[in-house]
């Protein structure tokens, strides 16, 4: 995708309120591993609960076919405390419907292949009843998988960008959350 379509979009980003981000090219620059996905099996407590878990997605060699169908992305950087579950998980609501906003405006400009890849499991119901199942899923219009779910090492990813990210030591530690647009 060409620079004019980057300085297209910079305004509509930008109306978003997200001011801390960059373009990527999703085919070369997002960094996947399978051992993400492991860490989801063997690290998450809530693996396989949720209708955008590795579980209800397609293999890891699927979703990098998908980021190859791709010449643009926009790699999304958030900071936000940690205070307690419910206020994590109101922010990490709102920040998704800010960012789905986003998605839609872009999609409205033309860019009809536009998938956002969230920053955190789903948060658009209090507690998912899917059961794991995609199909069972109440919101399928507006979940969106997280990174990790899709593969993504996504602390190499912002890294290679100069973003800061680190494993947190306690709650008292800001989240550098991070999410991607996938744009055609």
């Amino acid at each position: 995708m060409d620079m004019a379509n980057r300085e297209e979009l910079i305004p509509i980003i930008e109306r978003h309120g997200i001011t801390d981000y960059c373009f990527i090219d999703p085919s070369k620059d997002i960094v996947t591993g399978q051992w993400v996905r492991f860490h989801c099996m063997f690290g998450c407590p809530n693996y396989g609960t949720y209708a955008t878990c590795p579980t209800a997605l397609p293999s890891l060699e699927v979703c990098r076919e998908l980021f190859s169908e791709y010449s643009l992305g926009i790699l999304i950087h958030t900071t936000m405390p940690y205070v307690d579950k419910e206020s994590s998980r109101a922010a990490t609501l709102a920040l998704t419907k800010q960012q789905l906003a986003l998605e839609r405006e872009i999609f409205l400009n033309d860019y009809r292949k536009v998938l956002l890849l969230g920053g955190s499991t789903c948060k658009l119901c209090a507690k998912c009843t899917a059961d794991g199942k995609r199909e069972d899923c109440v919101n399928k219009a507006q979940s969106r998988p997280s990174l990790e779910a899709m593969g993504i090492d996504v602390y190499q990813t912002a890294r290679n960008f100069g973003f800061p990210i680190r494993v947190l030591k306690d709650y008292s530690e800001d989240m550098n959350r991070y999410s991607i647009l996938l744009i055609e």
